[in-house]
């Protein structure tokens, strides 16, 4: 470096400036893409190392710290909360077969360790009130369901077709004690699940008979009336009397 020294906290000449208001920034950026467009050997292209050169780098390395407790905190911190679209996950090669936890799984060690800090997060009332609140059940029912799905559009349009006064709220709208219903009237208090029947075993674990049963007995502790809805009612024109009957 020409016997210069690096002196922490120095700003570098080029801070905050862009190939738009520095010309020597665009001339270098060009001079780069010309580089890399014209020169098939540019930088590494094409260029990958041998089997047993990676195991050597990677034995050379193996057990180092390259970062120290207070990096990896900064680091932590910095990323706590973030999130990636499925968009984005995908471009970067994140999901299915090319993610790097594909295929595996945790050990009963890091299983239990996992399980020793939920259960001393749970312990924390402010943490537990945070988790149970209405508002967080709602963000995860958005989250986990994509709504509408095919069922449910299919009732929403037989609905709106019909004048029947039920709205749409299964995504995640409107809670009822730790469940959300696919459609209300919130007048009456009368919600209204639908769903392909042959899913019940699949999704619920349940009959068809189970699943009806459980939901309305669920809902009538809150003082709401409900009514189960399967698929193939619209098809055999069993909608329109049980929803006429219960409202």
């Amino acid at each position: 470096m020409n016997g210069l020294k690096y002196i922490k906290g120095n700003i570098s000449w080029n801070t905050g400036l862009t190939k738009e208001t520095d010309e020597r920034l665009r001339k270098t950026g060009e001079n780069i893409k010309k580089n890399a467009k014209n020169n098939p050997n540019f930088g590494n292209r094409g260029k990958h190392f041998s089997e047993n050169h990676r195991k050597k780098i990677g034995m050379k390395h193996l057990g180092k710290c390259f970062l120290s407790k207070f990096s990896k905190e900064k680091i932590s911190n910095a990323n706590k909360g973030r999130k990636f679209s499925d968009e984005i996950n995908k471009k970067k090669g994140r999901s299915g077969i090319k993610n790097p936890f594909y295929g595996r799984q945790h050990s009963k060690k890091t299983k239990k360790i996992l399980r020793e800090k939920i259960k001393k997060k749970w312990e924390d009332k402010e943490y537990r009130n945070k988790i149970l609140s209405e508002d967080a059940r709602r963000k995860r029912l958005k989250g986990l369901l994509k709504n509408p799905t095919s069922t449910e559009e299919k009732f929403i349009n037989f609905f709106e077709s019909h004048n029947i006064p039920l709205k749409y709220v299964g995504n995640g709208m409107h809670i009822i004690g730790f469940m959300n219903p696919d459609f209300v009237n919130l007048e009456k208090k009368i919600c209204v699940e639908v769903r392909p029947k042959k899913m019940c075993l699949i999704w619920n674990k349940q009959s068809p008979k189970d699943y009806k049963k459980t939901k309305i007995n669920y809902y009538s502790k809150f003082g709401w009336k409900c009514l189960v809805l399967w698929e193939g009612y619209l098809k055999n024109g069993g909608v329109l009397p049980l929803v006429a009957d219960i409202l």
